[in-house]
């Protein structure tokens, strides 16, 4: 086996390369997803060979709103216990149980005695270094339907991006990373979903206290799967860098680049960089969508969206859907480290516990009986 091939990875690319290598990866010649086959084919997959070993799934062509995309189009990237081993640079043993439980305890040596992540700050780079500045549109080339942005399920309120890391940054409370379900509205404007009692939600809540009218936004898609799981995770506490995190787990600085028309810096191996600002005095309708517990979410009369300002993207940008509801959205390997390091110290009896990809929402907890 060649370890090139074992994680960390320094993007979504490298990831791909990997699960192309271990033979995780089923291409689909053509898909009409207009039909909705693509979210019918997942279903049918994980009926058939259950999660944990339904394969990835790369669309050589996908048929969305009446346009045909070639090569640039992945799911189920996330959940399987080999593939997040893998990803966190575990030799596959031939046991799956044995891999992931080897992720997992990896992850938890890097947490300190204190229960702190270890960091590494990212690390500017020079734009033409930066592969996400290959193709940069503005203006009127900027239109959101070039890209294939799913609409995973016939109830959802048009294509979603549900694999984007919104970041938001704030001159006291540092940087935010997260995942939050983004409308496509119209070619250049997205509907962004943070919580209340989401990271996101807090920040944009304070700059609008302080009376800012705008918020400057950027949405990274495609980045390396630790970056991700970072975004999609609760892994870093408020006020905590992400990216900073990423880079510890990683074992290096996640390389960074300043946004075209903003003053944020984005991972700079992303397939696609979405630019923009956030209204803070204006709020429009949003969803519904099928959110990850296999039922729709409601539509929302008020919620933030975002002006688009500039789109930046590699060469033939690859575009991960989650199908969310039906698969995992990000590593949790990381998650379940950080539960676990967090419980032991208050819980003598605390073992370890387990997220299953079958019920999301369910947490299955393991005590020493006495």
């Amino acid at each position: 086996m060649e370890t090139k091939y074992l994680g960390p990875y320094r993007s979504l690319r490298e990831y791909l390369d990997a699960l192309e290598y271990f033979e995780h990866v089923l291409h689909i010649d053509t898909i009409n997803q207009d039909r909705y086959e693509a979210t019918g084919l997942m279903y049918r997959l994980i009926e058939k060979f259950n999660n944990q070993k339904a394969p990835v799934l790369f669309f050589d062509k996908i048929h969305s709103k009446n346009k045909i995309f070639k090569n640039s189009s992945v799911g189920n990237l996330f959940g399987k216990w080999d593939i997040e081993a893998i990803a966190l640079g575990i030799e596959p043993t031939g046991n799956s149980g044995k891999n992931y439980k080897l992720a997992v305890k990896k992850i938890e040596q890097h947490i300190g005695k204190d229960g702190k992540w270890p960091t590494i700050k990212p690390v500017i780079i020079d734009a033409k270094n930066a592969p996400c500045k290959e193709n940069i549109l503005q203006g009127k080339d900027i239109d959101l339907f070039k890209f294939p942005f799913l609409q995973t399920n016939p109830a959802d309120n048009g294509c979603y991006i549900n694999t984007g890391s919104v970041i938001l940054e704030h001159p006291k409370l540092g940087r935010n990373v997260g995942t939050y379900r983004c409308q496509i509205k119209n070619p250049t404007k997205i509907g962004i979903n943070p919580q209340v009692n989401q990271d996101g939600w807090r920040f944009l809540d304070e700059l609008k206290r302080q009376g800012e009218k705008t918020a400057q936004v950027a949405i990274a898609v495609g980045t390396d799967p630790i970056t991700f799981s970072m975004s999609g995770s609760k892994v870093a506490k408020f006020g905590e860098d992400e990216l900073e995190i990423a880079g510890g787990l990683i074992g290096e600085p996640i390389e960074i680049i300043k946004c075209e028309t903003s003053n944020i810096y984005v991972p700079a191996h992303a397939e696609l960089i979405i630019e923009g600002e956030i209204p803070l005095d204006k709020m429009e309708t949003e969803g519904p969508f099928g959110e990850m517990y296999g039922y729709i979410g409601g539509k929302k009369e008020e919620n933030f969206f975002m002006n688009v300002t500039s789109i930046t993207h590699r060469n033939n940008p690859i575009i991960p859907n989650q199908f969310t509801g039906i698969t995992r959205g990000c590593l949790t390997a990381p998650i379940e480290a950080s539960l676990n390091n967090k419980y032991r110290t208050h819980f003598e009896d605390f073992i370890g516990l387990y997220y299953p990809l079958e019920f999301p929402g369910f947490c299955f907890i393991n005590l020493e009986k006495t």
